[in-house]
């Protein structure tokens, strides 16, 4: 269950707006942990292992932020954001409860460049920005699930937001055929919630912890160009400097290293309504705390086409056309050395066909993907 309530209130001024308001959320899950044993040649549900788990935040926030005209060559808006939270797990030898406050200023200067071409357009901009990440439902669910017969997965109830400090330079540009957007970064995250591999016993145990930092510094480039009406190429890369430091249970999660992540997308439009899409996907070696991936690449192609006056559309999609798309990693730590390669079942071909019975125009909205940390992978 996820449900929030907000008021947002706003003052227009001839130098500008005056934004503030509240905003209460509450998010509810119930885990239901079931356990089986083997025995007689059939499954038989235990009492003693299998747990309920209740899982409650509420989250009261409040802010104020001030937006310059828009309309002048340099554009800037502050603000200050409070929120607080409170935690809790109940269940049948469960009783935690937890709270956190953040106080969570952001700040952005934009300037716009003038020349002597109307259709050049240029901006550069500078912007700080303080964010929280919350623990998710799997991260803090205690029970034990097994995976193998010698990996097991439990979360972590004693997990505590990670606060995110982020700094960045951009320059934008925009001609008639081409549009390039760059952004120097610089993220600072206390507290980093990460994935970790122990050994317990007998087994290798994945769970989580907060680690002490990570810091990750780079260059973020996106080009759109189009040499052609009936042509458009997309080209994207993100190259970063990672650091991560934390010492868990006399296991070492520091690393650090140089990444890279980056695709191109062509998209051709040989006749009217139809669109046919190659895309491809190259990653260097990816450093986690605690974990470091391999090289990795793979490339999807699809068609689009519309019928109908764009009514009715049928699209197909193959992807990992070479079947390269692999998962290896390793780690190496006082404690053990474990590597694990994994090739995805990833080559498949998708085939749909989609109605539109009505349509309507909505106003133009822009959301900002949180970072969303994928979880690192072991075994198939």
């Amino acid at each position: 269950l996820n449900s929030s309530a907000q008021c947002d209130f706003k003052i227009m001024k001839p130098y500008g707006v005056w934004e503030m308001g509240a905003k209460f959320s509450f998010r509810q899950n119930h885990f239901y942990h079931e356990y089986f044993n083997y025995e007689n040649e059939a499954w038989i549900f235990s009492d003693y292992f299998s747990r309920k788990l209740l899982h409650r935040e509420y989250i009261p926030a409040a802010y104020i932020q001030f937006i310059s005209r828009q309309d002048k060559p340099i554009f800037w808006k502050a603000g200050l954001r409070v929120e607080y939270s409170h935690t809790q797990l109940l269940g049948d030898d469960v009783n935690k409860h937890s709270n956190f406050t953040l106080v969570a200023p952001n700040a952005m200067l934009n300037y716009k460049v003038k020349s002597k071409n109307p259709a050049v357009k240029q901006s550069v901009s500078l912007a700080y920005s303080c964010r929280v990440g919350r623990p998710t439902y799997p991260q803090l669910n205690p029970y034990m699930s097994m995976i193998d017969a010698n990996t097991y997965e439990q979360g972590n109830m004693g997990l505590i937001p990670e606060g995110a400090n982020q700094l960045e330079f951009a320059y934008d540009l925009g001609v008639k055929i081409l549009h390039l957007n760059a952004n120097v970064y610089a993220k600072y995250i206390l507290n980093n919630i990460t994935q970790v591999a122990k050994q317990k016993d007998d087994i290798l145990l994945l769970t989580y912890e907060n680690g002490k930092y990570e810091l990750n510094a780079g260059l973020e480039a996106y080009l759109r160009i189009n040499p052609l009406k009936w042509m458009e190429i997309l080209l994207a890369s993100n190259t970063f400097y990672s650091r991560a430091r934390g010492v868990l249970d006399n296991v070492d999660i520091d690393n650090q290293g140089w990444n890279n992540n980056s695709n191109v997308k062509i998209t051709f439009r040989p006749v009217k309504s139809m669109s046919i899409q190659m895309q491809y996907f190259l990653s260097s070696p990816q450093h986690f705390p605690q974990f470091t991936t391999e090289f990795s690449h793979y490339m999807n192609i699809g068609l689009s086409q519309k019928f109908l006056k764009g009514s009715l559309t049928v699209t197909a999609l193959l992807t990992d056309v070479f079947n390269t798309n692999s998962w290896d990693i390793y780690s190496d730590n006082r404690i053990y050395y474990l590597t694990n390669a994994s090739s995805n079942k990833s080559r498949m071909f998708w085939l749909g066909l989609s109605y539109n019975f009505n349509s309507f125009k909505a106003g133009k909205s822009v959301v900002k993907p949180e970072n969303d940390k994928e979880r690192l992978k072991l075994g198939l």
